[in-house]
C-alpha cells in the first residue's frame, strides 16, 4: 500500500509530537519543518511547531504556528490552546481570553481552557468571569487542586476570606503540604483579624524549607523552559536560609505564585516569578493603603519613585507598628518599608488593584487627565518598533495618580470603555478646546460617534481610537483635526482599506495601524512627507508599491506578519533614515538590496521563506539582526565587522545550517549569538574568541563536543544553551566560565543515567559555578 503524503507529513508530525515529553526540542523542530516541506498543509506539524517554540520561550514564532494551523481549521483546539499561552506569556490576556473561549466552543469541557482563560480574566481585573470558570471546573471536579487554588485567589481579590478559608481548608486536606494555600489562608486569616493562626499558617509556608523551593523552582523553569524563580531577600539583616539555587529568604516574606497552564500537558503550574513581600505585616496593611512599588525581576534594587512622586502618595504606614502582631518578626524585614519587594495585593470589588500608578504623571504637554478605565495597566498593544508591549491606560483620579497641575499648553484626556464620550469629555472639568492628546480606545466607536468627538475636540495633535469599531479613516481625515494630528493610533479596528483622503493628515509623524484588515495601500498614503513611524503589523497586505521609497523622512517601519511574498527592487531606495525595519512573520523568498539603509539599527527578517540573506552592504549602527525561522544553508561572507562593526545581536535559528563561516567571529562588539535548531556540528574557534560575547544558544543541533577554547569566554559569558546536542564530553577550561548564571544541557548523554562518571563529574562542576551565581540550571 502506497501512503500519501499527508499521512506520511502526519506521520513524522506525531514523531516529533512525542520527541516534546523528553525535550528532545531539536528533533521535534527538525521533524516539524520535514514534515511542513512534505505538506505545507500540515496543521498537526504546525501545532507541534508552536508547543516547541513555547517550551523555547520564542513567543511570537508560536504564535504564528498556531495561526498557520487555524486558518486550516479555525476550530483546533490545540491550536487555539497553544496560541493562547504564548499570549498569556506575552502580556497579552484579551487576546489569550478569545483563544480560549474558542476552544470551549469546540469542547466545552476543556479544563484547561477554562483554567487558563480564568486566569487572564483575573488579569485584566474580571474577578466574576474568572470565578464563573473556576467553578465550571469544580463542578465536573471537585478535588482540582489548580482551580480551588485559583479560586482562593479570585475570593481574595473579592475580600470574600471566608470563602478564602474554606478553599485553602480543601486545598490542604488533599495535599497537605501546599504553601500556596498555607500563604493565602494566613492573608484571609490576617484579614479576619485572627492573627496568632495567621502566624502559624505564614510560618508552616516558610517551614517548606528552601529545598523543596528549589526543586518546585527547577520543576517550572522545566515545564515553561524559562528561569529558575529567584527569591530576592528585602534587606541584609535576612537570616541566612540558604540554599545552593537561590538567595536567603526574609523569615517575614509573603510568597505569592501565580498560576499558568503549562503548554505541555495542559496542567496548571504556576508561573516562573516568584514575588517576595514586604513581610507579614505586609498583610495586615488595611483596605485603602497603597503597597510598595515593586523590585525588578531578580534585581536586588528596589524601583524607587522620584522625590515628587513620593510627596504625591500617601505615607505608608511602617510595619512595625505597635498594634501589629507581627511586629516582632517584622524586626527583620527591610529598614525602609516603602521599598520592600513586590507583593500580591487584593482587588476590591469593581476595581483594579490598588497599587499606585505613577504612569499617569504629567506629560511634556500638560497634565492627563484620566475619566475610565478601571486599571492602570490592563491593555496591550504592539508598537511599531518590537510588535508587542505593554501599553500604560489610566486609572481613576482616586486610585494614588498624581493629581492634575495646570498648564498653559493644554491637556491629555484618556477615556476607555466608554459610551457616551462625548458626556466624559464634558464632565472633566476642562476647556475641550485645550485638549492636545485623545485616548478614546475600547469606546465602541463608529465613524459617525467618532465624528462627533473630533468636532468638539478641535486642537488634538495626539489621537488614539485604537479598539473601536471603524471600518475606515475617512471621519478622522475630513474632520479639523486632520491638518493638526501628529501621532495617530487607529490599530484593532475591522478597517479594510485607507480612504484617499489619508493625504489630508500633512503633519502626520507617527502612524499605527496594525491589526487591522488592510489589504493594499493607496498612493495617497506615500504622500505623507513628514511620517517617521509607521506600524502595519499584523494585516493582509500581499504586497508594497515601490513609492514607499517616497516616505523619506521614514525611521520606523513595521509590515511583520502579512502576506507579503518580496518587496519590489525600488521599494526601499532612498530610506537612508530608516533605523528599524520588520518584515518578519510574512511568506518572503527574497529581499531586494538593502544597500541604502545606512542609518538601520534593528534588522527583523525573521519566520520567512529566505533561502540567501539580502545583499547587505555596510551598516555602520546596525545593532539587532534577526534571521531566525528561514531556509537558511549559508552565513554570507557580509555578516561580518567590516560590514556591521557595531552588530551586538545576531539570531540564525531553526535555519538549515551546517557550517558557520569564521567571519561570524570577526563581530567583536557581538553579545548575543543563537544558532539554535540548525545542524551545526561544530563552530569556528574565532566565536570562542568574541569578547564581548555573554549568551551562546547552540541548542538543537549536532554539536558531540566543544573546543577548549570556549574557556576563552570566561571574563563574558553568563548564558551557554546546549540542550538537545549529543554532547558527550565537556571541556576542561568549561571550568573557567566563572560568570556563567543560566545553563540548559538537557537531553544530551553527557547529562543522562547512562553518563559516565567523568562527564557526571563535568556537568556537577559547571552546575556548582551556576548555583554559586545564583543562577538557573536546566537539565
Amino acid at each position: 500500500t502506497v501512503r500519501s503524503p499527508q499521512m506520511d507529513a502526519d506521520a513524522i508530525a506525531r514523531r516529533a509530537e512525542s520527541n516534546i515529553p523528553p525535550a528532545r526540542y531539536g528533533r521535534a523542530y527538525q521533524d516539524c519543518n520535514i514534515a511542513l516541506e512534505q505538506d505545507a498543509r500540515c496543521a498537526l506539524a504546525y501545532v507541534t511547531r508552536a508547543t516547541v517554540n513555547i517550551e523555547m520561550q520564542q513567543y511570537p514564532e508560536a504564535i504564528q504556528d498556531a495561526t498557520a494551523a487555524l486558518k486550516m481549521d479555525l476550530h483546533n483546539e490545540k491550536a487555539l490552546m497553544a496560541r493562547a499561552t504564548a499570549y498569556v506569556a506575552q502580556g497579552q490576556h484579551q487576546q489569550a481570553i478569545g483563544d480560549c473561549s474558542g476552544a470551549l466552543r469546540s469542547n466545552p469541557s476543556c479544563t484547561s481552557a477554562l483554567l487558563l482563560r480564568a486566569q487572564c480574566y483575573l488579569a485584566v481585573n474580571r474577578a466574576e468571569e474568572a470565578l464563573r470558570d473556576c467553578n465550571q471546573v469544580l463542578q465536573t471536579d471537585s478535588r482540582n487542586i489548580a482551580a480551588l487554588v485559583l479560586r482562593s485567589e479570585v475570593y481574595m481579590g473579592l475580600n470574600r476570606h471566608e470563602d478564602v478559608l474554606q478553599d485553602c481548608n480543601t486545598v490542604l486536606s488533599y495535599e497537605g503540604t501546599h504553601p500556596v494555600a498555607f500563604t493565602r489562608r494566613a492573608q484571609a486569616l490576617n484579614r479576619l483579624r485572627r492573627h496568632t493562626e495567621a502566624m502559624e499558617d505564614s510560618l508552616a509556608a516558610l517551614s517548606l524549607h528552601c529545598v523543596e523551593l528549589t526543586k518546585f523552582s527547577s520543576r517550572v523553569a522545566e515545564v515553561t523552559g524559562g528561569e529558575a524563580i529567584s527569591i530576592v531577600p528585602t534587606s541584609s539583616t535576612a537570616l541566612p536560609i540558604v540554599s545552593p539555587a537561590i538567595r536567603p529568604i526574609n523569615p517575614v516574606s509573603d510568597f505569592s505564585f501565580s498560576p499558568v497552564v503549562s503548554p505541555r500537558d495542559g496542567a496548571l503550574q504556576a508561573s516562573p516569578t516568584l514575588s517576595v513581600g514586604s513581610g507579614l505585616s505586609s498583610l495586615s496593611d488595611s483596605p485603602g493603603r497603597s503597597p510598595p512599588p515593586k523590585y525588578q525581576q531578580g534585581e536586588g534594587t528596589p524601583i524607587k519613585p522620584t522625590k515628587q512622586q513620593q510627596q504625591q502618595q500617601p505615607d505608608v504606614v511602617s510595619p512595625t507598628r505597635d498594634d501589629d502582631p507581627f511586629a516582632e518578626l517584622a524586626k527583620w524585614s527591610s529598614t525602609e518599608p516603602n521599598y520592600t519587594s513586590s507583593f500580591t495585593t487584593p482587588t476590591r470589588r469593581g476595581r483594579g488593584p490598588t497599587t499606585p500608578s505613577y504612569g499617569t504623571a504629567p506629560s511634556s504637554s500638560g497634565v492627563r487627565v484620566v475619566a475610565g478605565s478601571s486599571s492602570a495597566f490592563d491593555a496591550e498593544s504592539p508598537t511599531s518598533r518590537t510588535g508587542t508591549t505593554n501599553r500604560p491606560r489610566g486609572g481613576s483620579l482616586n486610585q494614588g495618580a498624581p493629581p492634575p497641575m495646570e498648564t498653559s499648553s493644554g491637556f491629555d484626556v484618556e477615556i476607555t470603555g466608554k459610551e457616551n464620550v462625548i458626556t466624559e469629555l464634558r464632565t472633566c472639568g476642562k476647556s475641550l478646546g485645550s485638549i492636545q492628546s485623545l485616548n478614546v480606545s475600547q469606546c465602541g466607536l463608529t465613524e459617525e460617534k467618532l465624528a462627533e468627538v473630533l468636532a468638539a475636540v478641535p486642537n488634538v495633535t495626539t489621537l488614539d481610537v485604537s479598539e473601536n469599531n471603524l471600518s475606515n479613516l475617512t471621519s478622522i481625515c475630513n474632520s479639523p483635526v486632520a491638518s493638526k494630528l501628529v501621532a495617530l493610533n487607529a490599530s484593532d479596528n475591522p478597517i479594510t482599506s485607507l480612504p484617499s483622503v489619508i493625504s489630508n493628515l500633512k503633519s502626520i509623524q507617527k502612524l499605527e495601524l496594525y491589526k487591522a484588515k488592510i489589504t493594499e495601500l493607496p498612493p495617497a498614503l506615500f504622500e505623507l512627507s513628514t511620517l517617521q513611524e509607521l506600524n502595519l503589523f499584523n494585516n493582509s497586505l500581499v504586497k508594497v508599491p515601490e513609492q514607499l521609497n517616497k516616505l523619506t523622512n521614514l525611521r520606523q517601519l513595521n509590515i511583520g506578519s502579512n502576506k507579503l511574498i518580496t518587496l519590489p527592487p525600488a521599494a526601499l531606495q532612498g530610506l537612508v533614515n530608516l533605523e528599524m525595519l520588520s518584515v518578519f512573520m510574512n511568506h518572503i523568498v527574497k529581499l531586494p538590496p538593502l544597500r541604502d539603509l545606512v542609518n538601520i539599527e534593528i534588522l527583523h527578517l525573521h519566520t520567512n521563506k529566505l533561502r540567501e540573506v539580502p545583499d547587505i552592504g555596510l551598516h555602520p549602527k546596525l545593532k539587532e539582526f534577526k534571521l531566525s525561522q528561514n531556509q537558511l544553508t549559508s552565513i554570507p561572507l557580509t555578516i561580518s565587522r567590516d560590514n556591521m562593526p557595531n552588530l551586538e545581536s545576531l539570531e540564525i535559528s531553526s535555519n538549515k545550517l551546517t557550517v558557520i563561516a569564521p567571519k561570524v567571529g570577526s563581530l567583536d562588539g557581538l553579545k548575543k549569538l543563537d544558532l539554535s535548531n540548525n545542524g551545526i556540528t561544530e563552530l569556528p574557534d574565532s566565536i570562542y574568541r568574541l569578547p564581548n560575547l555573554t549568551s551562546l544558544n547552540v541548542q538543537g543541533n549536532q554539536m558531540h563536543s566543544l573546543p577548549e577554547t570556549l574557556g576563552e569566554l570566561s571574563e563574558t559569558l553568563a548564558i551557554l544553551l546546549l540542550t538537545g546536542n549529543p554532547l558527550e564530553t565537556l571541556p576542561a577550561s568549561a571550568s573557567q566560565l566563572h560568570n556563567l548564571n543560566r545553563v540548559s544541557i538537557k537531553n544530551t548523554p553527557i547529562n543522562t543515567k547512562e553518563a559516565s562518571a567523568e562527564q557526571r563529574a563535568q556537568v556537577e562542576q559547571l552546575k556548582a559555578i551556576v548555583s554559586r551565581n545564583s543562577g538557573t540550571w536546566i537539565g
